[in-house]
């Protein structure tokens, strides 16, 4: 009973592969925009590609 309560808990806290990506290229453009720095000097701390960035890019620029 303790480990379904825990799984159901759990569950509710997960977010999608696509929320997930979004909230790392906003992150990372974020951090772009406050330390005036280009999305390729940051890329590989975030785990995203080029591809990635341009995908959510024009969402994160409606949003600021």
């Amino acid at each position: 009973m303790k480990e379904e309560l825990t799984t159901k808990i759990h569950s509710e806290f997960t977010v999608s592969k696509e929320i997930d990506e979004r909230n790392r290229v906003w992150t990372l453009l974020s951090e772009c925009d406050r330390r005036n720095m280009l999305p390729k000097e940051l890329i590989g701390v975030y785990g995203l590609s080029m591809e990635q960035i341009e995908k959510h890019q024009n969402s994160y620029l409606e949003n600021k």
